[in-house]
């Protein structure tokens, strides 16, 4: 044999080994793919719980979605909506409520005769358009006289005319005096400067030992003359006992033969010889 030395085979030597965890060891041979970590679930869940939060999170999102989707969409009609609105407030004009009406307006003045009178309603209304008068509602009207007497008045509805210083009222007319005569009708006209009062509907009265039933009435002196107008009826009746007699009507025949054509002697107009 020559003598050039043989190199002397060497073994092989093992690959590394690595330790993992404590409790377990793994030989990594050279070229082999890395291992991947297992996934783990969180400390104390268990496998129901973390399906059905699955299970509701993959219900929840989309709702959620679907519903920012639909607000999107309808953010438009929304917006007109709120604008209109707040158009419909801004245009609300201050001028357009109504100043022209009074709630319990009353009305002072004196007659010719400077006799003072007054006029008080629930509500006074101008009518407005060219139209003068202003509406009463549940007018009543009240005419004074030096010697202390009155009339009043009301109604349903009035028209005063402050110029011309006239009420016209209507529906449910009642004219009360203090001497406790008091007539119903259902229109009356009152000229507040001559404390009169006139009416062409038909009136009834009555009054302390009497009723009466007319086509008509005027009223003049400020009531101290009440006159009854077109075809009227006249009914006495029993006066109060603690009031004056009425005078007695004079004797006559036991068999008249007419109608006295003269002025009466009397109160009443008696039955004598022709």
């Amino acid at each position: 044999m020559s003598g050039e030395a043989h190199p002397t085979p060497q073994a092989s030597q093992p690959p590394p080994l690595v330790a993992v965890r404590a409790d377990s060891v793994v030989r990594l041979h050279e070229g082999a793919p890395p291992m991947r970590p297992r996934k783990t679930r969180p400390a104390g869940a268990s496998p129901q719980g973390y399906s059905r939060f699955v299970a509701l999170m993959k219900l929840l999102l989309p709702s959620l979605a679907a519903a920012m989707l639909g607000v999107v969409l309808a953010w438009p009609q929304i917006a007109d909506r709120t604008e209109s609105l707040n158009l419909d407030f801004s245009a609300l004009d201050p001028s357009a409520i109504d100043l022209k009406s009074v709630v319990n307006p009353r009305y002072l003045g004196t007659d010719s005769t400077d006799q003072p009178f007054t006029v008080t309603a629930d509500l006074a209304t101008e009518m407005g358009a060219g139209d003068e008068r202003t509406r009463l509602t549940n007018p009543k009207g009240d005419l004074t006289q030096s010697s202390g007497k009155w009339l009043s008045l009301s109604s349903d509805l009035g028209y005063l005319t402050d110029q011309k210083q006239v009420v016209d009222l209507e529906s449910g007319v009642l004219l009360y005096r203090d001497d406790g005569f008091q007539f119903q009708t259902n229109a009356a006209r009152i000229h507040l400067d001559t404390d009169e009062a006139m009416g062409d509907q038909p009136v009834k009265g009555q009054g302390p030992g009497l009723e009466i039933v007319s086509e008509g009435f005027r009223v003049l002196d400020g009531g101290n003359r009440i006159l009854f107008t077109g075809k009227a009826k006249l009914v006495v009746t029993e006066s109060d006992p603690a009031a004056p007699s009425p005078a007695k009507r004079p004797a006559t025949d036991p068999e008249p033969s007419g109608l006295h054509s003269g002025p009466p002697s009397g109160p009443h107009p008696g039955k004598t010889k022709p």
